[in-house]
């Protein structure tokens, strides 16, 4: 802290302390000259010293989250939710579990269809039937799936494809 009164900083004192009484004249508060003065050299000798590179304190570091890299603990439920369904249904623990699993897999791809097609402007799906038209003959497969009774079960391989079919609407 060897530099720390240098002509430019005693400057910059004098200057900062004389604007700042003038304003509080001219506001009517009444500064006292003195007080006034040595809070603004407090405050500077303070900030010269934390800004210092001579400064015993760590240099601040601002860490962000790469917000475009994975974070793997942090899911939402939605996600989970998904990939419990997509686990039961493609490797079921019983028949039970594999029926349950297979409905709520071809419900959630059919919610998933309906938002892709309703991704383009003026197109909005409110029911099945809607879906069925705004499907029309673009994925026979897809289409054959989404509105099969009983749901399907599905192999791993047979789940991509269809995933593939609904990115391409």
């Amino acid at each position: 802290m060897r530099d720390t009164l240098t002509p430019r900083r005693i400057a910059v004192l004098v200057v900062t302390w004389a604007v700042l009484y003038a304003v509080l004249l001219w506001l009517d508060l009444g500064p006292q000259p003195l007080g006034l003065f040595g809070i603004v050299a407090f405050a500077m000798l303070a900030h010269s010293a934390y800004a210092s590179a001579q400064t015993p304190w760590p240099v601040p570091a601002w860490h962000h989250a790469d917000l475009t890299a994975r974070q793997p603990h942090r899911t939402d439920g939605r996600l989970r939710f998904i990939r419990r369904q997509l686990e039961n249904a493609v490797e079921p623990q019983d028949s039970r579990t594999a029926e349950v699993a297979a409905r709520r897999l071809q419900g959630l791809l059919r919610d998933v269809t309906r938002d892709q097609l309703q991704a383009r402007p003026g197109v909005r799906i409110d029911t099945v039937a809607e879906l069925r038209s705004g499907l029309g003959p673009r994925s026979p497969e897809l289409t054959a799936y989404l509105f099969a009774e009983p749901a399907p079960q599905l192999k791993a391989s047979q789940l991509h494809d269809l995933v593939q079919r609904i990115e391409e609407l």
